[in-house]
């Protein structure tokens, strides 16, 4: 079984969420304590090799374009995508200057992973 530093769909997909949290220029703790907690629970990476990881993924963000990312996001089972959006929306709720543009944010985050509001049902509160 690949760990996380290995597969490069999930490297993708934590580029995402790290994007996420710097979306508005700044790395707040709260978004960034999100991560980790995300990177624990569902792709089981500890706080020992939480640095080690987001090392790969800075430089993977460093190469990949926007439109190649958007092409392995929608690549991904909608299910994944679904789980995708809803990390997000967790960072987005953890992080109250994206919290207050919510709306334009889940607008964009839809059109990226192809997905309708509905598929979020329950979790837009």
């Amino acid at each position: 079984m690949k760990t996380a530093a290995e597969d490069p769909a999930t490297i993708a997909e934590l580029l995402m969420l790290f994007r996420m949290i710097l979306v508005d220029g700044e790395e707040r703790p709260a978004g960034m304590e999100a991560l980790q907690r995300i990177c624990r629970e569902e792709f089981g990476v500890g706080p020992d090799t939480f640095p080690a990881l987001m090392a790969v993924v800075e430089r993977m963000g460093r190469t990949a374009n926007t439109l190649q990312n958007v092409a392995v996001y929608r690549a991904f089972e909608r299910n994944r995508r679904v789980a995708l959006a809803r990390r997000m929306i967790a960072i987005a709720h953890a992080d109250d200057a994206l919290k207050s543009r919510q709306d334009r944010f889940l607008v964009r985050l839809l059109d990226i992973l192809d997905l309708e509001r509905a598929d979020l049902a329950g979790d837009l509160g």
